[in-house]
C-alpha cells in the first residue's frame, strides 16, 4: 500500500489526479488500480471524505493543461511553477 497526498479535481464524472512520468505512483496504479482518495476537512481533522473505486485511465492527454488548473487552484499561480521538461505530465 501507499499514501501519497495528492492534488485532484473532478471533470463531472471522474476524480482527475496528475503526476510526473516515471514517478512510483503512475506504476504502482498501472500495476494496481484499485486506489482510495482520503480527504480532510482544513477546519475539523477528524472529518473527512473518503471515495474508493478504481484507476480506468492513465494517459498524457491534457495533462499540462491539467497540472496548470491544479497550480491555480492549489498554489494561486496560471502555470506549474516545478515542470521538468524531462518530466511531462500523466
Amino acid at each position: 500500500m501507499m499514501v501519497n497526498p495528492v492534488w485532484c479535481s473532478l471533470d463531472g464524472e471522474d476524480v482527475l489526479i496528475n503526476s510526473a512520468k516515471g514517478r512510483a505512483k503512475v506504476r504502482i496504479m498501472r500495476g494496481n488500480p484499485s486506489v482510495t482518495l482520503c480527504i480532510t476537512d482544513p477546519d475539523a481533522v477528524f472529518r473527512y471524505l473518503e471515495v474508493r473505486g478504481s484507476v480506468t485511465n492513465i494517459t498524457t492527454d491534457g495533462a499540462d493543461a491539467h497540472v496548470d488548473q491544479m497550480a491555480k487552484r492549489y498554489l494561486g499561480q496560471d502555470t506549474y511553477p516545478f515542470r521538468q521538461p524531462v518530466q511531462g505530465c500523466t
